[in-house]
């Protein structure tokens, strides 16, 4: 809808209204009706804002799922998302762009590049969803950088739903590494026991089946008998 348009007929309608109850009250309602048209003239121009963010956001995903990129994809997916993030800060689509962006740069292998994007994220700010998943992500990318402890200190500054099974799961890999199989095998159980209480899809009984291997190789490696010392 055009806004002018609106205002315009807005205002016509007040003055007919003017024309039947007189002069009298006349500037109150003129600034009332100026507010409503300026209002409705920004809402248009927040929903063309939001809808050209849908738009560049939807072409970033398209070319992020992309199988075989082209020098020239790699970087629009650059663009898309720095643009995103530097011109739609005031939407989530920043936000969104920030967790495909890294999605991105962790699978062409840029960890440092994946942990900078998520880090323009604030956690206590952004909704919880997109907390959750912006730090079980970041805290991946810390693990490959090589800093586990910031992993964990990540996965520990937000309060999870969603995401439960897989933060346990990541807490297991990373204790695992750490040769605390103790750790790992409870952090695991605990993973699957979450997975087994949501929905079960596809992906779930695939991630189920994985997660019993992880847990029973510990079971099997500590049950197996240590050879003499040399």
């Amino acid at each position: 809808m055009d806004p002018l348009r609106t205002e315009e007929e807005q205002l016509e309608a007040l003055k007919l209204w003017w024309e039947e109850n007189g002069k009298q009250t006349v500037a109150a309602i003129v600034l009332v009706a100026a507010g409503w048209g300026g209002w409705q003239y920004w809402g248009a121009q927040e929903q063309a804002h939001r809808e050209d963010g849908s738009a560049l956001y939807s072409q970033l995903q398209t070319l992020v799922a992309t199988p075989e990129l082209t020098d020239i994809q790699k970087a629009s997916i650059e663009t898309l998302g720095q643009r995103l993030q530097n011109e739609f800060d005031d939407t989530g689509y920043a936000e969104f762009a920030a967790l495909e962006l890294a999605k991105y740069r962790f699978n062409q292998g840029d960890t440092l590049g994946a942990e900078a994007a998520l880090s323009t994220i604030n956690l206590a700010e952004a909704r919880p969803e997109v907390a959750q998943l912006a730090a079980l992500r970041l805290a991946r990318a810390q693990w490959a950088n090589g800093d586990a402890d910031a992993a964990l200190a990540t996965l520990n500054s937000v309060s999870v739903s969603t995401f439960a099974s897989l933060y346990d799961e990541l807490r297991g890999d990373i204790a695992f590494s750490q040769a605390d199989r103790v750790s790992a095998r409870a952090y695991y159980q605990s993973a699957l026991t979450a997975l087994q209480n949501s929905d079960q899809g596809q992906a779930s009984m695939q991630r189920e089946g994985l997660l019993t291997m992880k847990i029973d190789s510990i079971l099997v490696d500590d049950a197996a008998p240590v050879g003499d010392a040399e």
